[in-house]
């Protein structure tokens, strides 16, 4: 893709907190209900294992590279199939189906589909 990631910045957090609360606020892709500020946002991305600016999407190279051996998403609401068919390209594997698992913004639930990608 031509695209460069890199490990996030004190400078970006606003950026990130930016995007991270358009999808909460949105409520139909994480399962955060909170927004973050410029404190809790930096609590946050600094208490992950690693952390990027999405200039490109890295995270099966990073996790490899920090000796992970499976990469999974736990939360993907069934309904978001977009999400679901990159991590199906990608060679992600279903792993099943939670019922009623994901409060969306209007109140009702979702299910959710956990993905798994095995690195080794």
């Amino acid at each position: 893709m031509g695209i460069n990631v890199r490990k996030y910045q004190e400078s970006d957090i606003s950026g990130m907190n930016r995007v991270w609360n358009e999808v909460v606020i949105e409520g139909i892709a994480f399962p955060q209900e909170e927004t973050l500020n410029d404190t809790s946002g930096a609590e946050f991305y600094a208490g992950q294992s690693y952390c990027g600016v999405a200039e490109k999407e890295d995270c099966i190279e990073q996790a490899k590279r920090l000796g992970f051996r499976v990469l999974q998403f736990n939360a993907v609401v069934e309904s978001n199939t977009h999400a679901r068919h990159l991590y199906e390209r990608l060679g992600f594997k279903q792993l099943g189906t939670i019922p009623g698992g994901f409060r969306m913004k209007d109140g009702h639930f979702e299910n959710i589909c956990p993905y798994y990608k095995e690195l080794v």
